[in-house]
């Protein structure tokens, strides 16, 4: 296309105009325009080396963005304000599509600046009008010494513009806001990321929280209603029944010194026999096969018996789902005979519940009193009283709940669960003796484990 003075540069921007001016252009549109503007300021003999010089700066500072044809616009109106009407033509070469930038090349700024002709006529006019103070107040400068220092100074901004278009040229001219852009949407992205996620773990955290509320109400509701419809009473001898309460009272032997080794058999052999009423938690659950309390702990619980060990894992006694579980018999153990090794489970409930007050037996505090060495068993057949022999932790295995031992096998059981107590209790289990075995979650890592021998057992 060319420009025929004022009407045809103005053809010119309004294709301009009807360029899209919401996003950035293409790179090989971007250097194509800016090209094709480097040629029309060049090749246009309207325009003075100084203002081709100024007008190649400004196009050097427009940036691929956004506003980039409206200020090649404002561009061409300077172009315009300059140029005055002429029947000359300017000839532009017009925008093609599809062009190979590689090919292109922007032609070189001239390497010398030429100033326009003067007429002698002119030169003595000038002359002429110089004053002598104004030669004082230019340091003795001449004219053409002033014409040579802007030629230096333009010769030092044409070198500049070369260097940049070398770099436009080798394509490294990519526009920095488009990289700030990019990178700003990757890290919103990646906060975003962080954010749901940590979101998410906080729900769920909270979820299981309330959960675990929920379940601990539930346990100790039915425990409640279990303590308030089941009697339950201590024997003091066979055929003579008080309540808990009015039971005659035995002062135990309080140890103070942990490394004493009590010796107090005969005490706990005169001890009350727990008796309790199974119709009512028969009626509430079938599977309910005796009653356990153990002395310096909170375990004072039904328990139960299933044909398996997983069931009660996640129920409750009244048989709702809940991950406290409850206390319950080893499913290998007959609810009306002891065997030679019979094992209760629980979970170790952080609020104490259940199994959880276990942790207690391998403590100073709870060794030290005497009277908890002896743990309590009702079932709807028998009262029975159990020694302690052993208590201890250990990471998780199947040894010490195995159920089918000969005589020798079940004599090097006995000695191994002894040896691995925490405190002396004093007492040495023989084959002859029938065991009871609790265990229960110490930590994340380790259960732990009470072992106690039959000592005393009464029919009902």
């Amino acid at each position: 296309m060319s420009l025929d003075n004022n009407k045809e540069l103005e053809r010119y921007q309004k294709y301009l105009k009807s360029i899209k001016k919401y996003d950035p252009l293409d790179d090989d549109e971007y250097l194509y325009l800016t090209q094709e503007m480097t040629n029309i300021i060049n090749n246009n003999e309207k325009l003075s080396d100084i203002e081709v010089l100024e007008l190649t700066r400004k196009l050097e500072k427009i940036e691929n963005t956004k506003d980039y044809t409206i200020e090649l616009l404002e561009l061409t109106r300077e172009i315009k304000n300059i140029i005055k009407p002429s029947k000359g033509k300017i000839d532009i070469p017009k925008v093609r599509k599809n062009i190979n930038p590689k090919k292109e090349v922007v032609k070189p700024l001239t390497s010398t600046l030429v100033l326009p002709k003067i007429s002698k006529r002119k030169k003595e006019e000038e002359k002429s009008t110089i004053k002598p103070s104004v030669e004082k107040k230019s340091s003795g400068l001449t004219l053409k010494d002033l014409v040579d220092k802007n030629n230096n100074n333009n010769k030092v901004d044409h070198f500049k513009t070369e260097e940049i278009k070398k770099i436009r040229d080798l394509k490294t001219f990519a526009p920095p806001k488009k990289k700030k852009r990019k990178k700003k949407k990757y890290e919103k992205a990646i906060w975003m990321i962080i954010f749901l996620i940590s979101s998410i773990v906080l729900l769920f955290l909270l979820f299981r929280f309330v959960k675990w509320g929920l379940e601990n109400n539930s346990v100790k509701k039915q425990m409640k209603n279990i303590y308030a419809l089941t009697d339950v009473v201590e024997v003091v001898s066979k055929g003579a029944v008080t309540d808990v309460d009015d039971a005659p009272v035995v002062t135990p032997t309080v140890v103070e010194d942990p490394n004493y080794v009590p010796s107090d058999y005969w005490y706990y052999m005169s001890m009350s026999m727990l008796d309790v009423d199974f119709n009512v938690l028969k009626a509430k659950n079938s599977d309910t096969a005796g009653w356990i309390r153990v002395n310096g702990t909170n375990i004072n619980y039904p328990y139960v018996h299933y044909t398996d060990n997983s069931y009660y894992l996640k129920h409750s006694f009244d048989g709702s789902y809940n991950s406290a579980g409850w206390v319950f018999l080893d499913y290998r153990n007959d609810p009306d005979s002891y065997g030679r090794n019979n094992i209760l489970y629980a979970h170790g409930r952080l609020d104490n519940t259940m199994f959880g007050s276990m942790k207690r037996l391998v403590t100073p505090s709870w060794y030290n009193n005497s009277n908890n060495y002896v743990i309590k068993t009702s079932t709807e057949g028998h009262n029975a009283l159990w020694q302690v022999f052993s208590v201890y932790t250990i990471l998780p295995e199947s040894y010490y709940i195995k159920t089918r031992f000969d005589d020798e096998s079940f004599a090097t059981f006995l000695n191994t669960v002894t040896s691995r107590s925490v405190h002396d209790f004093g007492v040495v289990p023989t084959i002859e003796d029938k065991i009871l075995t609790l265990s229960s979650c110490y930590d994340d890592t380790r259960r732990v484990v009470l072992h106690a021998k039959l000592i005393k057992l009464e029919e009902k």
